[in-house]
């Protein structure tokens, strides 16, 4: 059985989800399938799993554009589907989540320094931040594709504050681990991809009646 854990280490209890599917592939390969803009990436970081397994995405002072990572995946028309990645502040302490169904874009701006949602376009369903230790933060944000929609992008972006990105001409940080994008209104635990898509089969608990004295 999986146990849930709260961010400081305490024991939530036993971790119970339902079926879901991480349709990000390379989910935590951002140097495979991923398109870079004004940034490079390097797998150099620590992650929440306490390896060397977080990325650190470094502005390449590139003019013009934003400095982040995206990547495409399939949509079914009118669905909700829920974005989520691991993300600690570097030198720069705010993400930004943009999610572009071929119709419109929509983001959430996130603050990394105190662990607070900041601007959220009005399109989105729902959205958070949550703590998971050692500086990371989950960020997520959930949002109906448009009807006509057969593919979406899930953009992870340095900001410097609220609703102003990080100018593409400078250097600054960001470290990203685990990128998820899933069918559904709210985020499951992390599911590792790796040229694929991989489904998590629902948890499924059992207890005998003769427990219940």
């Amino acid at each position: 059985p999986r146990i849930e854990y709260a961010a400081d280490g305490t024991v939530k209890g036993l971790l119970i989800e339902e079926q879901r599917e991480n349709l990000t592939l390379y989910s935590n390969t951002f140097s495979t399938g991923w398109t870079t803009d004004g940034c490079s990436v390097a797998q150099d970081a620590a992650g929440v799993d306490g390896a060397t397994s977080a990325w650190t995405v470094t502005g390449d002072g590139t003019s013009g554009g934003d400095v982040s990572v995206r990547r495409t995946f399939s949509v079914t028309g009118g669905a909700q589907y829920v974005w989520s990645c691991f993300v600690r502040a570097g030198t720069a302490t705010w993400a930004r989540i943009e999610t572009y169904d071929g119709v419109g874009a929509a983001d959430v701006y996130y603050d990394l320094a105190n662990g607070v949602v900041g601007s959220a376009a009005a399109s989105f369903i729902d959205y958070d931040i949550i703590p998971c230790g050692n500086g990371f933060y989950r960020i997520w944000a959930t949002r109906a594709v448009d009807a006509a929609a057969t593919s979406a992008r899930m953009q992870i972006t340095q900001a410097d504050t609220d609703n102003v990105l990080t100018s593409p001409t400078s250097s600054k940080t960001l470290i990203v681990y685990g990128a998820q994008s899933e069918l559904g209104s709210f985020p499951t635990s992390y599911i590792p991809t790796n040229g694929t898509a991989v489904r998590r089969e629902p948890d499924i608990t059992y207890m005998p009646v003769s427990e219940f004295n």
